[in-house]
């Protein structure tokens, strides 16, 4: 079961305006593609007015697009990030698990839990890379395509998901969400 942190307040969850930046931008999202492997979107189709905006940034690779890490990707693409209601599909980021400095990223984050439903509001194939990541002993963390920045589901073998859950229940904000 992947561990799931909120990435907006619970005031705030996916009610916010999709061209303007947001706080975890800068305090979660550029951190995790500055430490990166490899970030994707998976369901975004070329037609797409989001990938049209935003091709710059995206290489298309078997049916996905990866991010050029190589250029800025969060600033002037918030479009991209906020994007809800299965507008752009699901982010997907790859790290290695030395690389995972969630320490730094969870004071940042609201309403840690295990999440029951990880399939829901998800690309099947960003899923199965997820479960991939973590049986290669790396961390993916999946940004729903349902609901934009509202959560993050972190996906890790058995021990590294407890022990980001126990720091997430003392590091995350509104942990009684």
């Amino acid at each position: 079961m992947p561990l799931i942190v909120g990435l907006t307040p619970p005031e705030v969850r996916h009610h916010y305006d999709a061209l303007r930046k947001q706080p975890c931008h800068d305090l979660v999202l550029k951190p995790l593609i500055k430490s990166c492997e490899n970030a994707y979107v998976y369901g975004l189709k070329k037609d797409n007015p989001l990938y049209i905006k935003n091709k710059k940034i995206l290489i298309s690779d078997q049916g996905k697009f990866k991010f050029n890490l190589e250029m800025e990707c969060i600033a002037a693409h918030e479009e991209l990030w906020n994007s809800c209601a299965w507008k752009r599909g699901s982010i997907v980021f790859i790290l290695k698990n030395d690389n995972f400095n969630y320490i730094n990223l969870f004071p940042h984050c609201h309403a840690p839990g295990l999440s029951t439903t990880p399939n829901s509001g998800n690309t099947p194939s960003a899923i199965k890379k997820c479960k991939e990541a973590a049986l290669s002993n790396m961390t993916a963390l999946l940004l729903p395509a349902s609901n934009g920045i509202e959560w993050m589901q972190i996906y890790s073998t058995e021990t590294k998901t407890n022990e980001y859950y126990d720091a997430a229940k003392s590091l995350c904000q509104n942990t009684n969400y």
